[in-house]
Parts: structure tokens; sequence; C-alpha cells
């Protein structure tokens, strides 16, 4: 049953409206945006910014910022000192078994010292920047278990605090809602659950925290 006034759509067993107070009719007829109502036109634009905000969060756009916690970060930069390291390490020895003549190279003596110059700055070079990883690696080691303790801190106490039952139950109508508009009020729930929590989290490490404690709650979805 529909409002004709309001356009509100009514479950059956209704007659009447409850915002205008006139008898329900079973369709609509078509009409043209002009004639919508003033307070139905006002529910369309709020449908539409709730679609956008869906939209943002199932879709981020290019060049946002995506969170990668401490933990890969460390062991990234521990694989790129040992690749430096590595590199560094065996082209010296290279550069000394061809100056010994273990590793012959047919050419003249100042190509060769020119060759020993250039490869040799270039393969301390990775060594340098192998142990300056190194030294970098081990603050994200601290960093991670920081950032770990932290993580496992928050979501104990949500998940102390909240279930899937708790959460739909503050979405008015959640049971008649569509998947992609009830994945959005859980969102703005979790959300504000996380800054009544911690007001200072980083835009990217909350929705990271957002998206463990949805598929917690919900995995089916």
């Amino acid at each position: 049953m529909w409002c004709p006034k309001c356009k509100t759509e009514y479950v059956d067993g209704i007659t009447k409206c409850a915002d205008c107070g006139i008898d329900l009719v079973a369709e609509l007829k078509p009409v043209s945006s002009s004639e919508l109502s003033a307070k139905t036109m006002e529910r369309m634009e709020q449908e539409k910014a709730k679609e956008e905000s869906m939209d943002t969060i199932l879709h981020p756009k290019e060049g946002g910022h995506i969170f990668v916690d401490k933990r890969s970060q460390y062991e990234d930069m521990k694989s790129s000192a040992y690749t430096f390291l590595f590199v560094g390490i065996a082209g010296l020895i290279l550069l000394a078994l061809v100056a010994f003549d273990v590793i012959p190279l047919h050419m003249a003596s100042y190509m060769k010292i020119i060759m020993a110059i250039v490869m040799g700055a270039l393969f301390i070079a990775f060594l340098g920047i192998g142990i300056q990883s190194f030294k970098k690696s081990k603050s994200l080691a601290n960093d991670a278990v920081t950032e770990e303790n932290q993580t496992n801190e928050i979501l104990s106490h949500i998940y102390e605090h909240e279930t899937a039952d708790r959460i739909d139950a503050r979405i008015p109508d959640s049971s008649s809602m569509k998947k992609e508009q009830l994945y959005f009020h859980r969102y703005e729930i979790i959300k504000t659950a996380l800054l009544q929590y911690s007001s200072d989290l980083s835009e990217d490490y909350m929705e990271d925290l957002i998206e463990k404690i949805y598929n917690h709650f919900f995995p089916e979805s």
C-alpha cells in the first residue's frame, strides 16, 4: 500500500498514512519529479547521499590511502635489507675475484680500474642502504608489537560490548533493508563505537579495524 501524497510505502493492513492522514492506495500513478512533495524529494536526496557514501566505502577512489600494518611494513623492510646486503656483498666479492684474475676479463687495465671504481661505489652504496634498512626494521619491529597490542585491546573491547544482534537492533527496519544499505548502517554503528573508545585513530587504521569487526560479527556478509 502507498500514500498518494508523500509516496511512502506501507505494509498490508495499514489503510491511512501516518504522516499525511489520507487513505492509502494499492498502486501509485506515474508522476514527474516536479509533482513530488518536498518531503519525498528530501527522502530521495537522503537515500542518494547514503548510496554515494556506501559507494565510497565499498569502492575507494584511486589514490586513497590504504592501511598497511606495521608488521607488514617490518617484513617488507627486512626483506629489502637482506636484498641490498646480499647484492652489495656478492658484488664486492665478484669485484675482488676480478681484481685477482680469478675471473679473467679481457679488457684494458684502465677499463678494469674504472669498472672497479664505479661498480665498487655502487655495491658499497647497496651495503649502506641494507644497513640503514636493518636499523629501520628494528624500529618497525617495536612499532609492530605496539600496534598489535593496541589492535587486540580495541577488538577485545568491541567484542565484549557489542554483538551482531545489538548492532542490528539499533538499525530501524533492518530486516527489510537491502544488503548494501544494511552494510552502510552497520559500518556507521561500528565506526561510532570505535570513536567512543578512542577518538585519535587514523582514518585508514580505523577502516581496517571496522573491516575486522564487521567480518567477525557478520561473516556471511
